[in-house]
């Protein structure tokens, strides 16, 4: 078709597709509407895995898994570990929460015998350096009265019989029993890539019953489903089962927004319950064990700016606070930041946070935290924090298709004589169509994310629509009437 453009009509074609390709800030996924799916098993009874690790932090596959190479019935239990030392992710699988110290492990199931030992079957490719382990740790009253560990070395093609006596007898009779299986020698920061321990029918010895939540033969499996946002984000603080962070479809605009939850967890050093609040952040934590510093970030180098974002949260407690962080870098050392405190607030509620520098950063580290680390007792457990629509004002300032959810319009026909259908799958509240010289020519109203749009009166040219979501534009684009 032969193009009937006038020359300015042309000229607009040509801005618009320039600034939309060499805009400098881009906010990585601020709306939060892209997100990367995670779908495993585990046992069923086990709730704390490393598949969540492996997930967020490795982006390897998952390396608790379900196998049909069965000893008895039809399935078995493999750990593999991915990576090799203290940056690994070993393959884990343990009914309790965990942590640095095996004595606070939070968990276990009911259990009211006297074991002897435990046995079982196994296969491995365990390299030399390196050990699997099983972990059995007896409570009573909630304090151990006897923490036991079989180890597993070499290679086993075919299933092999572990059968292990403990080397000294439970003093009292539990009422709590803990059970954890690695693939590799955590406990002294040994871990090789490969490692791998497969298991099958574990059970206890010289008792009369086995606990009713043991799951020893590994036939019962559970569904689970978790999701981390598209973008270079870090999830070390999201709890261990990464639910310290959710997608959640309670958001400002759009489908979704994210969610970050403070958590109960066990003090290591007290062993008293207490309370972390959950962070992702632009940029990842590194420490030498005595101190610690951000690295990382997002491209930005800006000196006068604003970074704004809708966000609601709910405290546990009414004085707890939720942060939103900024580190601005250059050459890897921070010359500015900025820690703001949001208060509670029960409706999505606008936060702009401006800035002027004293000298031009190339990099930023954005850090968002579901409370104040400062409030760490156990009743602070359960804040939540929901954050949505995150963006610098000058992307907003200079693109065309810097609108969040550009990418979820459909317009058909397009070009066509003046009839127009708009259709998106994000919440959209109202449309305005302004023609080449910026005057608008239509307004209307959103019905169920639609619109049928005549603009038949209107000469031939190029127009642009901005969606909007209440006074939040969503979307931005072009119609051509020919």
């Amino acid at each position: 078709m032969k193009s009937s453009l006038s020359t300015p009509v042309s000229l607009l074609l040509t801005f618009l597709f320039c600034v939309t390709t060499s805009r400098a800030q881009i906010f990585p996924n601020g709306s939060f509407e892209n997100w990367i799916t995670g779908n495993f098993e585990i046992p069923a009874n086990y709730p704390y895995s490393s598949n969540p690790v492996t997930f967020y932090r490795c982006n390897e596959p998952f390396n608790v898994e379900k196998v049909s190479d069965a000893y008895h019935g039809s399935f078995a239990l493999r750990l593999t570990t991915r990576g090799t030392g203290m940056a690994s992710c070993f393959g884990y699988l343990i009914n309790a929460l965990t942590g640095d110290n095996p004595l606070a492990f939070m968990g276990g199931f009911p259990y009211n015998q006297k074991p002897t030992g435990i046995r079982g079957y196994y296969k491995s490719a365990i390299p030399p350096g390196d050990s699997a382990f099983l972990l059995l740790i007896f409570k009573s009253a909630g304090a151990p009265v006897g923490m036991y560990e079989t180890r597993f070395y070499g290679t086993h093609s075919t299933y092999a019989l572990f059968d292990f006596t403990f080397p000294d007898p439970l003093p009292v009779t539990p009422d709590t029993v803990i059970i954890g299986i690695s693939s590799s020698d955590v406990f002294n920061d040994l871990a090789i890539n490969g490692s791998m321990i497969q298991l099958d029918s574990i059970s206890f010895k010289g008792v009369t019953t086995q606990p009713a939540l043991m799951n020893g033969s590994f036939e019962n499996w559970e569904n689970h489903t978790i999701y981390k946002p598209v973008g270079p984000w870090d999830y070390s603080q999201i709890g261990e089962r990464g639910d310290g962070m959710h997608r959640t479809t309670d958001a400002y605009a759009g489908s979704y927004a994210l969610q970050l939850k403070s958590l109960p967890e066990i003090n290591q050093i007290s062993l008293e319950p207490q309370t972390a609040p959950s962070q992702i952040s632009l940029g990842t934590r590194d420490c030498d064990g005595m101190n610690c510093w951000d690295v990382g970030g997002i491209p930005f180098n800006k000196m006068k700016d604003t970074l704004q974002f809708r966000y609601k949260y709910a405290p546990a407690v009414g004085t707890d606070k939720a942060h939103v962080v900024l580190f601005f870098k250059k050459q890897g050392s921070t010359i500015d930041a900025r820690d703001i405190q949001l208060n509670a607030a029960s409706v999505y509620t606008l936060i702009e946070i401006p800035f002027q520098l004293s000298q031009q950063p190339d990099t930023v580290i954005i850090q968002f935290t579901s409370g104040d680390w400062n409030n760490s007792g156990p009743e602070f457990a359960g804040a939540e924090l929901k954050i949505d629509a995150v963006t610098f004002k000058s992307d907003i300032n200079t693109a065309v298709n810097e609108y969040p959810y550009q990418h979820a319009v459909k317009v058909y026909p397009n070009p066509s004589k003046g009839l127009f259908v708009l259709q998106t799958d994000v919440k959209a509240t109202r449309v305005e169509i302004m023609n080449a010289a910026g005057q608008r020519v239509y307004a209307g109203i959103m019905n169920n994310n639609r619109v049928e749009i005549n603009l038949t009166q209107q000469p031939k040219g190029v127009y642009i629509y901005k969606l909007y979501n209440k006074d939040l534009p969503i979307a931005r684009g072009k119609l051509l009437i020919e």
